[in-house]
């Protein structure tokens, strides 16, 4: 059996480096990568012993280029699952957000420089 790693078809293109771990991400149909994390926040001290607190965040990146265009910080949770809808009546999608016990919608507003700008 050949290994996926030795196959042509499945070579390395682009590495990008994360600040946090990668809890989720979602490729769109005009080229945007997002990702979604869980930033570590800070250790508390409670009844319980020691916690961990850590808040979800969003990066967006217009491959091929590695640079971050846009982040969404301050979730509440780290973020479980990404889901981009679209396009809407106004030319969009919508993201759809899953963190902790609640998940949210952001519009999709654009294309200004990067095409991938949220509301």
């Amino acid at each position: 059996m050949m290994n996926v790693t030795q196959h042509p078809a499945y070579t390395l293109q682009n590495t990008l480096l994360i600040p946090a771990h990668i809890s989720s991400l979602e490729y769109t149909q005009n080229g945007v990568l997002i990702l979604g994390s869980g930033e570590l926040l800070q250790l508390v001290w409670n009844r319980q012993g020691l916690t961990l607190e850590d808040d979800g965040s969003i990066r967006l990146y217009r491959l091929p280029d590695s640079k971050v265009v846009k982040a969404i910080r301050g979730l509440g949770s780290e973020v479980s699952s990404i889901a981009v809808t679209g396009p809407t009546s106004n030319g969009f999608g919508d993201m759809w957000i899953a963190c902790g016990t609640s998940v949210s919608v952001r519009g999709i507003r654009g294309p200004r420089r990067c095409g991938c700008n949220t509301s």
